[in-house]
């Protein structure tokens, strides 16, 4: 299933996925959209980021995030545009972890 707030976008993904997954055009609400295996969240998220980070929707969540912002299994995805990918699990703790580029003091 795919949920995004602008149309655009929907009728986008539909020209890569096909008309097999189902599309909805509506804000994503962890309370209302559940019993997912796994959710992506956009760096454009416009909601409470932290809240899903403390208490994931899924049993796994891709968090596109700013570089700088290193939680769970984490990969930078590209150092130019200054963003990563973060891996949360629902039965693991979201800490930060340090790393050679980003000191603990950091996260």
């Amino acid at each position: 299933m795919v949920i995004d707030a602008r149309i655009e976008n929907i009728q986008t993904a539909r020209t890569l996925i096909g008309e097999s997954i189902e599309c909805i055009c509506e804000w994503y609400d962890p309370s209302r959209h559940t019993g997912f295996d796994v959710v992506v969240i956009p760096l454009s998220l416009t909601g409470n980021r932290e809240a899903l980070y403390r208490q994931p929707s899924a049993p796994a969540i891709f968090f596109h995030d700013w570089i700088w912002r290193r939680r769970g299994r984490s990969a930078v995805i590209s150092f130019f545009l200054l963003k990563r990918l973060n891996l949360v699990r629902s039965s693991e703790p979201s800490v930060c972890s340090a790393s050679v580029f980003w000191p603990r003091r950091l996260c």
